[in-house]
């Protein structure tokens, strides 16, 4: 079941894993409905609010990657892990992904988890 994001001023979402329910989708999209304010000078927009990806443990809150998307900018991430390599063969890493705070305006995203919420 979609659902509709919004973060005013101040807001945002702490790093986290969404593992609801038996059965999950490991690919969860996030489509940006706001407008990125690129300049002083324009009125509407929101700043901040990047989105957050970090591999658990997380070892410094800084570790953590940031990607500005503005209005229709689709981002697509892994639920609960992502495949890495070490060592010449493949394994799982955990994540966890959030929103950085919003500095000013008003951002609004259309969540599709892929999950169910019974």
């Amino acid at each position: 079941m979609p659902l509709l994001l919004r973060y005013e001023t101040g807001g945002f979402n702490a790093l986290h894993r969404d593992l609801r329910g038996e059965v999950y989708f490991p690919l969860q999209l996030v489509i940006v409905l706001s407008r990125r304010k690129t300049e002083e000078k324009d009125a509407d927009g929101f700043t901040g609010g990047e989105f957050l990806f970090a591999d658990e443990p997380q070892r410094r809150p800084r570790d953590a990657t940031k990607i500005a998307a503005g209005l229709g900018d689709a981002v697509l991430f892994c639920t609960r892990a992502r495949p890495v390599r070490v060592a010449g063969i493949y394994g799982w890493q955990a994540v966890q992904h959030g929103a950085a705070k919003v500095n000013s305006g008003t951002r609004y995203a259309l969540g599709i988890p892929y999950h169910d919420f019974t």
